[in-house]
């Protein structure tokens, strides 16, 4: 949604991510209130960077390599793959790019309509789309793209959006955010015909003067003028900054959009099957099938570990290691090292949140043992930001380690706050 880029998405911030008007300096959102954040234009990615790639038991980091054959970053097959869930899909239509890896979210409509029992009107003018949005995001908390929240405007005219591009996120199955602005991409599986998305393109009697139309790998998109230059007078719904943007619709109803051309190349030329997806990835695809057998309804994805001793800009994974191993060894729970972290958000059968964390642990770390260390942080761990145990947040509903991956289902008190902890790095999966 949005102008694409730091407008990809009609938001200015993304789920997890700070939140921030420009999208150049990050500002912390606040903890306590998830709704602050959504995807979209000025996303920033949350906490330090870096790889890890260590060793470790449950408590001190000396784990032996037991069941961790998946747990390795190899290439998998396209043909091997299979289909997959929504996450899974969403990531087979991103590019394996650096800025995808280190924050991609993934938002299905149609997951959160289900969980609430109400039905997504596709193509529903904006009195009819109103309500469907406020009933999954009062339910779900779900954080709908928009420029100011989950019930700002933006969302909820629809008519305008499908005036300048052709469809509005009420006709999308499920949306995917890659990236950070202005390399930020959004990836949409829409029910409209890509017949009727072209003429309403066509037809805008406001950016239509400056259409052209681009191709890459046999894939045409349209591109407005500068894509990335701000026109004050063209600000709208669609286009929170102004800008022109790029967009592709193909006849499968896949959407994409952006700014910044060198992504919109990368993009295509994974849909083209030119280029590998983020799905081809052994560690981000186990991550993704994971939670998307807990049905999920948003997900982030994300290879960049919050450190307990942040270290001065991206950090290596032997680096990550000694971060790790310096760690004060007071027998404190801590997280054992992870290469991708997955956060994921669900409703159990009363409608109370679930949260389901999964993450592949670095080799040599054994999926359970991760599991047991991480169990151990919620029943005995403290919260550096609050000062409170994290017990009192959390109770643990279900815990497995498969396909190289630990996954742990919480019971929390609302939705989001596990993607809150990561944003505001807390001890929570903060690595050492």
């Amino acid at each position: 949604g949005g102008d694409g880029g730091d407008d990809a998405g009609p938001s200015s911030t993304a789920p997890g991510q700070p939140s921030t008007d420009t999208g150049d300096e990050p500002a912390r959102t606040d903890a306590d209130d998830p709704d602050d954040a959504a995807p979209g234009d000025d996303a920033t990615d949350a906490g330090s960077t870096g790889g890890a790639d260590d060793t470790g038991d449950a408590t001190d980091g000396d784990a032996t390599d037991a069941d961790n054959a998946d747990n390795t970053d190899d290439t998998v097959a396209a043909g091997d793959r299979g289909t997959g869930g929504t996450v899974a899909t969403a990531l087979e239509a991103l590019a394996d790019t650096e800025g995808n890896r280190r924050w991609s979210v993934v938002i299905d409509y149609d997951a959160a309509a289900s969980l609430v029992a109400v039905d997504r009107p596709v193509g529903a003018d904006d009195a009819t789309a109103r309500p469907f949005f406020e009933a999954i995001g009062d339910r779900t908390r779900l954080l709908v793209p928009t420029a100011l929240g989950p019930f700002g405007p933006e969302v909820f005219r629809v008519e305008a959006w499908r005036a300048e591009v052709g469809y509005a996120l009420v006709d999308s199955r499920w949306d995917a955010y890659g990236g950070r602005p202005p390399e930020q991409v959004q990836v949409s599986r829409i029910d409209l015909s890509v017949e009727d998305v072209v003429a309403a393109v066509r037809a805008d009697p406001v950016w239509s003067a400056d259409l052209v139309e681009e191709e890459v790998d046999g894939l045409t998109y349209f591109a407005w003028g500068d894509p990335m230059l701000p026109v004050i007078e063209r600000v709208s719904p669609p286009r929170p900054l102004g800008r022109g943007g790029l967009l592709h619709v193909g006849s499968d109803g896949l959407a994409v959009r952006a700014i910044d051309p060198a992504t919109m190349d990368a993009a295509l030329a994974t849909v083209a099957g030119t280029a590998t997806p983020l799905g081809a990835d052994g560690r981000f695809r186990a991550v993704a099938d994971a939670l998307d057998d807990r049905g999920v309804y948003s997900a982030v994805l994300t290879d960049q570990p919050v450190l307990t001793v942040p270290l001065p800009g991206p950090a290596s994974p032997d680096e990550v290691r000694e971060a790790f191993e310096a760690a004060a060894p007071d027998g404190a729970p801590r997280t054992l090292p992870w290469q991708v972290l997955g956060m994921g958000q669900t409703l159990d059968p009363s409608g109370a949140p679930l949260e389901v964390v999964v993450f592949a642990p670095f080799d040599g770390i054994d999926a359970t043992a991760a599991v047991e260390a991480f169990t151990r942080v919620i029943e005995e761990g403290t919260s550096a930001v609050t000062g409170g145990p994290f017990a009192e947040q959390f109770s643990v509903v279900e815990t497995s380690a498969e396909d190289g991956v630990a996954v742990i289902v919480l019971a929390a008190e609302r939705p989001g706050i596990v993607l809150q902890a990561f944003q505001v790095g807390d001890s929570l999966l903060a690595i050492g």
